[in-house]
């Protein structure tokens, strides 16, 4: 992973994130195979070393799994135990409560049955059997969620990324859902965070639809500094595709030309069979802003410019240059012309 991180920067001051997940523990979330487990269990005892090798050129952002951990995992191990301090860790429920407004992920029993030191109890799982939910009306289970997130801190957490996070709190007779017991305890996480290590980050992984996704910010200050966009991605590859297919300087037999520039940019000038139509295609592959400047003599002497998406007009300098400025990861597609030469009601809007 240095070794990437060292090939990517190019020398520069770029941070590369990377993303740890299921390092601190038995943890069932499809796709973590035993195999893997096993893997993990053998270098656990050098992960602290592990991980501070990797954050010397990472960006560290830690899985926080507080909606739910496994079954197999030390604090449900110690919950069949009626006597322990574990025995009200997790959500639990008696006769055959109405769960008929709770929101269902999967097509699975809501409640599974484990055996304690007086009966059976029937626990909360709100994924699947093997992932038991926890109590946040506990108030030592959510200190324990505290000392995890202060623990994520101190192996070097830049961004702490909460899983399922709008699942974290149920109540019988709700949709169990982004409750606002759940945003209360994003509050009290974002709190601590900020008094003890400022710089951390958080960041929600909720996947729904955007006013409740956006809703994890709070009001802008107590709650998450980033939040998953799912919907983002595909509709920026939406636009992109369809602009691609609409255009004739797209077409397969056009003249292509590569750029030479930067080298955290990738730049293509493409021109239609009949030499009528061209675009430049600006991406830009690094994770910090570049300010490029283009000659308009290398792209046929246009000076007019329109961004194929939103039709954001761009004209060469007195001198005859080409100023951009891209943002980490940006894409940026101009049409040479005039203006009007796309049809905005045919192109998705997007940032």
């Amino acid at each position: 992973m240095n070794r990437t991180a060292d090939n990517q920067s190019n020398g520069g001051t770029a941070r590369i994130r990377a993303h740890l997940e299921s390092l601190y523990g038995a943890h069932a979330a499809s796709g973590v195979t035993a195999q893997v487990l096993q893997l993990l269990d053998e270098f656990r005892p050098r992960l602290p070393q592990l991980v501070a090798r990797i954050g010397q050129s990472f960006d560290l952002m830690f899985d926080a799994v507080f909606n739910h951990m496994s079954a197999q995992g030390e604090w449900f191990l110690k919950f069949p135990a009626d006597t322990s301090v574990y025995r009200n860790f997790f959500v639990t429920d008696e006769g055959s409560p109405d769960f008929s407004q709770a929101v269902r992920t999967r097509a699975l029993p809501l409640l599974a049955a484990f055996q304690s030191a007086t009966g059976l109890r029937k626990v909360w799982t709100t994924f699947n059997a093997d992932q038991v939910n926890l109590n946040f009306k506990n108030p030592e289970g959510l200190l324990a969620t505290l000392r995890a997130l202060l623990c994520y801190v101190e192996e070097g957490a830049r961004f702490i990324r909460l899983d399922a996070i709008a699942y974290l709190c149920k109540s019988i007779g709700t949709s169990c859902i982004h409750l606002p017991q759940t945003h209360y305890v994003v509050q009290l996480w974002r709190a601590v965070l900020d008094e003890i290590a400022p710089h951390v980050l958080l960041i929600t992984e909720t996947n729904v639809p955007h006013t409740d996704n956006i809703s994890y910010f709070g009001n802008g200050t107590n709650e998450a500094q980033l939040v998953y966009n799912f919907a983002l991605p595909p509709l920026v590859l939406h636009a992109l595709l369809r602009a691609r297919r609409q255009h004739p300087a797209f077409h397969p037999s056009g003249a292509q030309q590569v750029l030479s520039g930067d080298p955290s940019m990738f730049a293509v000038f493409r021109i239609s069979l009949d030499r009528s139509e061209r675009v430049l295609c600006l991406h830009n592959l690094a994770n910090e802003t570049l300010e490029i400047s283009l000659p308009s003599e290398e792209l046929g002497g246009e000076r007019l410019w329109v961004n194929l998406i939103s039709e954001r007009v761009h004209r060469a300098t007195y001198r005859g240059d080409l100023s951009f400025t891209l943002r980490p990861y940006d894409v940026l597609w101009l049409n040479a012309g005039c203006i009007g030469t796309t049809d905005r009601d045919q192109f998705f809007l997007c940032a």
